[in-house]
């Protein structure tokens, strides 16, 4: 059985395979490998040495700290995704903390290394910008989203957040959570009750298997995208 983690944001519509592979590839020669432990920081909300990440192995999630001193987690990126490049444009600081979810094998790209690359290639600039716009478009689509959708269609997309892109056979995909029931069901504003009603939903109208805790089997691929994507209003 394929076991998938969450590769992307809540939503993940901005993931484009081909985009952050021509990415990496033309930033290949500045990249400088790096390995973070578990519960690192790459960086922290206000600093302003950026980095461009791209993930090789592992997950980052990218959080706010909020006035009650709660944390709410924004993404969670894995491998294959690029990220953190957004300061390298603007040279504002971050606006959120990154840190290590497991342990981190990454590729790295310094604030002066990337303006060189971009010199040097200028269609860098335009490949990066395409994609601070996917992932803004999935920002405003998570807004809407979350908004109209009842519990079982919000943790039918969570869930389907985490599928593979390919359409795997029915009963063949495991699913784990790459974080906590109660940090995971925060990304798509639902409470650990909530998120497990909607689990227990799923389970009895025979869309997935409860495995163990945070793991799940996907019984019926096309029925968990076809929930998520059902509005209730």
């Amino acid at each position: 059985m394929a076991e998938r983690t969450a590769q992307n944001g809540p939503l993940h519509p901005f993931s484009d395979p081909g985009l952050t592979a021509e990415i990496t590839r033309i930033l290949g020669p500045h990249f400088m490998p790096r390995t973070f432990k578990p519960g690192a920081l790459l960086w922290r909300e206000g600093d302003t040495n950026g980095m461009l990440v791209s993930l090789a192995e592992g997950r980052v999630k990218i959080y706010r700290l909020m006035p009650d001193g709660n944390s709410v987690t924004n993404y969670i990126f894995g491998p294959g995704d690029v990220f953190g490049f957004m300061p390298l444009f603007d040279d504002a600081p971050y606006p959120a903390f990154a840190q290590a979810v497991g342990s981190v094998r990454a590729g790295v790209v310094t604030r002066a290394q990337l303006h060189e690359a971009i010199q040097r290639d200028p269609v860098l600039a335009s490949l990066l910008l395409k994609q601070l716009s996917r992932r803004l478009r999935a920002a405003f689509d998570q807004i809407e989203a979350l908004s109209v959708r009842g519990v079982i269609h919000k943790v039918a997309l969570a869930l389907a957040s985490l599928m593979s892109s390919k359409q795997p056979h029915e009963g063949l995909e495991i699913l784990n959570l790459p974080v906590s029931s109660a940090e995971f069901a925060k990304l798509y504003g639902l409470t650990p009750e909530s998120f497990s009603r909607g689990v227990t939903q799923l389970v009895e109208n025979g869309i997935v298997h409860r495995l163990r805790v945070n793991s799940f089997q996907v019984l019926k691929p096309q029925e968990l995208r076809d929930t998520a994507r059902t509005y209730t209003f």
